[in-house]
């Protein structure tokens, strides 16, 4: 559920054109991989100053077995060439000649490099990736004044994310992108100015308001946000229902508010993919805030889970839905408040007891051939409703809940029905009648009895 994981997870090989410098010979015939765990290494020499602390955010190894991977986050120079060199070995650390291998490369927000692509190992296992990047300073992140130490970008993302792997057929892990059992080090690079800008910053502060927030689980703070000041919620959202969220927007300068920006949620959905309807787009109002409402349309959802003030992981696949907010006008964020929302079965509806809240009654004439019809109030949650119809030898002038006792003198005269009506029969005449309602559901039954009406005449 990190966004890290979460670019791992939905790494698709978008192949680039990538300049590659190859040293050695080329063999004749390429090996295809077995189900060994192979190994495509970085020298150590490209490591770089940060190196391998992407480890921390997503590493293949965590997932399927490739301990020896690493993640290595490099920042490249707009304009700059970044040269690469993977030494390619089996599962018996001996050098494989002849293997044909690639990048698949993921850009994020235009982050773009020339080259070419596949490239042969040499009679050392070893492939050289020359690779030019084309970006300007207008078209990158923000400068780094120590490039030695990871810092967030103030601004968006401009990345470009490689994986290496085997083309020359086989079937073993290293010959996918997926996340295998292979041996290999991913490269993450972030492009990044040359020179600091000319004049500071405009910053804004993108903040839900409290209403939104006392629903939702800051254990995503835990797995990725984006500066100390920023927050990553988790949220817990009944599959079907409505999402809101409201933003307010500041100058981080002055903490005034920000009007008239417009502000838009990008969505990810780095597992399976969750959908919603309502728009992604707002302007703030005078108060600087802005409110999103978001239908959730899934009908697959995670497992509920049995304490939803907590987070667990779920049984299944994950649904879910991620939320970024940004605002024009902004050079970047102070503190920005993202949403990593999961879809969850709702929770079974509460049943309560069916009730009567106001006593059986009859009206119609106590007449042979006549109808008499019976009247309730119901209480409580759905129930179904059924009849009971007596005829008596005594008078009965209050209601009652439960059924006639023998005192009561009384005899039934129609079973248990739907039917609120009764028609008066002969063998009523010279008797009282009464009518027993039934109220039922799942959570119990609950019984009212009639006064008795007058006699019955012919």
């Amino acid at each position: 559920m990190k966004e890290n994981s979460s670019w791992g997870k939905k790494f698709l090989t978008i192949l680039s054109s990538l300049a590659i410098v190859a040293a050695g010979a080329v063999a004749t015939s390429a090996p295809a991989q077995a189900s060994g765990l192979w190994n495509i290494k970085l020298d150590s020499g490209d490591f770089g100053p940060i190196g391998s602390v992407a480890d921390g955010w997503w590493n293949e190894g965590q997932y399927d077995g490739g301990t020896g991977s690493h993640s290595v986050l490099k920042y490249v120079v707009a304009g700059s060439t970044m040269t690469l060199h993977y030494t390619v070995t089996d599962d018996t650390d001996t050098p494989v000649v002849g293997a044909e291998v690639s990048l698949s490369y993921a850009p994020t927000n235009g982050a773009t490099f020339t080259g070419n692509t596949p490239q042969t190992t040499d009679a050392d296992g070893k492939v050289t990736f020359v690779l030019v990047n084309t970006n300007t300073d207008d078209n990158a992140e923000s400068f780094r004044e120590d490039t030695s130490t990871w810092s967030d970008p103030i601004g968006a993302n401009v990345k470009g994310d490689f994986i290496p792997y085997l083309t020359s057929g086989g079937t073993g892990p290293c010959t996918s992108t997926d996340n295998g059992a292979c041996n290999r080090d991913r490269i993450w690079t972030h492009v990044i100015r040359s020179a600091a800008p000319a004049q500071a910053p405009t910053l804004y502060n993108l903040v839900l308001d409290s209403a939104n927030t006392a629903s939702m689980l800051t254990i995503g703070n835990t797995w990725w946000r984006e500066n100390a000041t920023s927050n990553s919620y988790v949220k817990y959202i009944d599959k079907g229902s409505v999402l809101t969220l409201t933003y307010t927007v500041t100058n981080h300068a002055d903490d005034s508010p920000v009007v008239g920006s417009t502000v838009t949620l990008a969505t990810e959905a780095p597992h399976d993919p969750s959908s919603f309807t309502g728009s992604l787009t707002g302007v703030t109002n005078a108060q600087g805030k802005v409110t999103f409402t978001l239908t959730n349309t899934n009908t697959v959802a995670e497992n509920r889970r049995a304490d939803m003030t907590v987070w667990s992981d779920p049984t299944g696949t994950n649904r879910e839905f991620d939320i970024v907010p940004s605002a024009s006008g902004a050079d970047g964020y102070y503190a920005r408040d993202r949403v990593w929302g999961h879809i969850v079965t709702p929770a079974a509806p509460v049943i309560t007891r069916a009730t009567i809240t106001r006593a059986a009654a009859l009206t119609g004439t106590a007449k042979k051939a006549r109808v008499l019809t019976a009247s309730a109030t119901f209480g409580g949650s759905a129930s179904t409703k059924a009849y009971q119809w007596y005829r008596c030898t005594a008078t009965a002038s209050a209601t009652g809940t439960a059924l006639p006792t023998s005192a009561a003198k009384c005899s039934i005269a129609k079973a248990y029905s739907s039917s609120a009506s009764y028609t008066v029969a002969t063998a009523d005449i010279g008797k009282y009648m009464r009518v027993v309602v039934k109220a039922t559901n799942s959570a119990g039954t609950t019984l009212s009895l009639s006064k008795t009406t007058a006699k019955v005449v012919k």
